[in-house]
């Protein structure tokens, strides 16, 4: 039974579990997707996902994201690759061509 007046986001009175950034809490530990292992809450392994467990967890658990210090990490401005990128999408011959190859599906 709930005490009255307040409203729970998980089954423990004591409120959410601490998890890593980048996890999802599952009630009895949490969901690293980047190692696709279940963990404990103290960080050390517990289990591998069950089949189909990976699409309920994303779906229901809750998630903390990653906080990151500076919101420019995700410009892209510094990478080689996207810088390369941007250099060929801004070329004209080859957005005409692209544009030519779109028409011809058309």
């Amino acid at each position: 039974m709930r005490p009255d007046g307040k409203t729970l986001i998980c089954n423990d009175i004591n409120g959410p579990k601490t998890i890593p950034e980048g996890t999802y809490d599952i009630g009895d530990g949490f969901y690293d997707p980047t190692k696709r292992i279940i963990c404990k809450y103290d960080g050390d392994y517990k289990r591998d996902l069950a089949p189909g467990e990976e699409q309920w967890i994303t779906e229901k658990s809750r998630y903390f994201p990653r906080q990151f210090e500076d919101e420019n990490h995700l410009d892209g401005s510094e990478d080689p690759i996207i810088k390369e990128m941007i250099l060929l999408n801004n070329n004209p011959a080859l957005r005409a061509a692209r544009e030519k190859q779109q028409h011809n599906k058309d």
